[in-house]
Formats: structure tokens, C-alpha cells, sequence
């Protein structure tokens, strides 16, 4: 069986440059009072201690009940956002409990005789100001010249110049009859295989880093026994490249594709045009050979 180094998540996660910054703990709270709104994740975080000492053990039972849906998401997207970095969105699996909590401890304090809410400030601001959030984010979505103009155009770098990215490739193939294209990273494989669906293109196919496929892009993306004599490569991994050289029996540089995103941002695919696809075994020898290697 040849080595298996993780990929997908494990990127993502990028466990194999793991340190240790506690300073991350602030980008940690300011994402997720992106996430679940500023003023809830404040009173979510307070209500904490309040929950200890409490006397009403019934009530206590059923909000550490909660609890153990919410603390344990937190704590270990904390843990790897110090270790290394987190998306926003990875501790969202802890706000659907932290909601029945947070709706459970407003109902308490804001509750009338008659059994019904009053809206006080708390109630009003917090609303407010989410809704306020929610708008400006639904506007900047919606009309990304707004965006650009306050500088959040990194924001957006993800999503754009696939069209583009297709055409100039599809371009690209047939200038050089490729037989397929091959892509060193799945997000750049699955924006291709979108957009150039109903495209003029040749086969679009993933580069394997292990053995075996680790995500679907790999899995649907497999070089078909004759589509490797003229395969042209994008690649935007620097320390794949090496691997890549290796695969093939002979490879050749062909430039670079440039497509703008925006301002000052580019998507940046180096291309090479290879042929005999012949990938070499993982083993641990093949994981000593190339590490650290990269080509810029």
C-alpha cells in the first residue's frame, strides 16, 4: 500500500505547519460575532458563568444538556485556530443549541406576568444590529462594485473569473489539440468543470497526490487510459510541481495564465504541456525525495 498523506480537510486545516499563537483567539471571536451576530455571542459567552452556582438544578440539567453541543464545537475550532487558522463557518455546528439557549435566557429575563415577551433594549439592539449586518453583507454580495470600493474584493476572488478561467483554457487546449487538462487543485478543477460545462473542452481531469482518489475531484477526475498524450496542466500548487514533473514522461512549460478577479487580486495557473502520464508509487521514499521541493 503507497503512503497516504491527508489531503481536502487536512489542507484546509494545514495540521503540518501546526505552532501555537494565542494572539489568534481575537480573529477566533471576531469571526464567529461575524457568524452568530456580536451582541449574541457576547451575552452566549457571559451566560456561561451564570449557568454555574445556579440553584434551580432542573433548569440548570437541561442547560448543561445544551452546553454539550455548543462548548465542544468552540473549544476545538479554538484550539486549531490557535494551532494554526479556522474558517468562520467550521464552529456553526455550535449556534443551533447556543440559539434554544440564548432564546431560553431571554425568555426568563424579559418575561411578563402574563407569560409573554417584552421586547426590551437588549432584545431590540441585538435584533437591530444583526439585521443591520445582514443587509450590508446581502448588498455588498449583490452588487460586488460596492465591495470592491471598500477594499473587500479578497472576498469575492473565490467566486469570479471562472467563465473567463474556461475560456482561456478551452483556448489554450485547442491551440495544442490537447487530449485533456489536468488541474493540481480541486477548487480550480470544480470551477473548470462547472463553467466549462457546455464548453468546447477537452476532458477535465485532477492530478492524484496520493495512491488513491481523496476527494471527488480526484475520484470523477482520473486520467483515462489514452487522454495522456497531450495533456496541458494548470497548476497553481508550486510545491506539487515537482511531483507533477515526475508523473510524466516528458513535460514542458507553456507560460502563465493570468485572470484578473478584480482589483489587484488575479487567479494565476502555470501551464505546462505533458504527455505519458505514468504516476510514480507513493511510498514513504517517494514522500522523502520531494519534500520541501517547490518550482515557482
Amino acid at each position: 500500500m503507497g503512503f497516504e498523506p491527508p489531503i481536502s480537510v487536512a489542507d484546509n486545516a494545514n495540521l503540518s505547519e501546526a505552532g501555537f499563537n494565542p494572539l489568534h483567539v481575537i480573529g477566533f471571536i471576531g469571526d464567529q460575532m461575524a457568524v452568530f451576530g456580536p451582541i449574541t455571542l457576547l451575552v452566549l459567552f457571559a451566560g456561561f458563568g451564570l449557568i454555574v452556582g445556579r440553584k434551580d438544578k432542573e433548569t440548570t440539567t437541561r442547560e448543561l444538556w445544551l452546553l454539550c453541543f455548543i462548548v465542544p464545537p468552540l473549544v476545538v475550532i479554538l484550539g486549531q485556530e490557535i494551532m494554526s487558522r479556522a474558517h468562520a463557518n467550521w464552529a456553526a455546528t455550535a449556534y443551533p443549541a447556543s440559539s434554544v439557549l440564548l432564546a431560553s435566557w431571554i425568555g426568563r429575563a424579559f418575561s411578563r406576568e402574563d407569560g409573554r415577551i417584552k421586547a426590551g433594549p437588549f432584545i431590540k439592539t441585538g435584533v437591530g444590529l444583526n439585521t443591520v449586518i445582514g443587509v450590508i453583507f446581502a448588498i455588498v454580495w449583490v452588487i460586488p462594485s460596492i465591495g470592491d470600493a471598500l477594499g473587500g474584493a479578497n472576498a469575492y476572488k473565490r467566486v469570479r473569473g471562472w467563465e473567463q478561467t474556461a475560456d482561456d483554457l478551452g483556448a489554450i487546449a485547442l491551440e495544442h489539440n490537447a487530449t485533456a487538462l489536468m488541474f493540481d487543485e480541486r477548487e480550480v478543477w470544480h470551477g473548470v468543470d462547472y463553467y466549462g460545462y457546455q464548453k468546447p473542452l477537452p476532458p477535465i481531469r485532477a492530478w492524484r497526490r496520493s495512491d488513491h482518489p481523496r476527494s471527488h475531484a480526484e475520484e470523477a477526475g482520473a486520467m483515462q487510459p489514452g487522454e495522456d498524450a497531450r495533456v496541458i496542466v494548470a497548476s497553481v500548487r508550486s510545491d506539487f510541481r515537482p511531483r507533477i514533473r515526475a508523473d510524466f514522461d516528458a513535460i514542458e512549460p507553456l507560460g502563465t495564465l493570468t485572470v484578473p478577479l478584480g482589483p489587484k487580486r488575479t487567479r494565476e495557473l502555470k501551464l505546462y504541456l505533458a504527455s505519458g502520464y505514468h504516476p510514480l508509487p507513493r511510498t514513504a521514499e517517494y514522500e522523502a525525495k520531494f519534500a520541501g521541493q517547490k518550482e515557482d
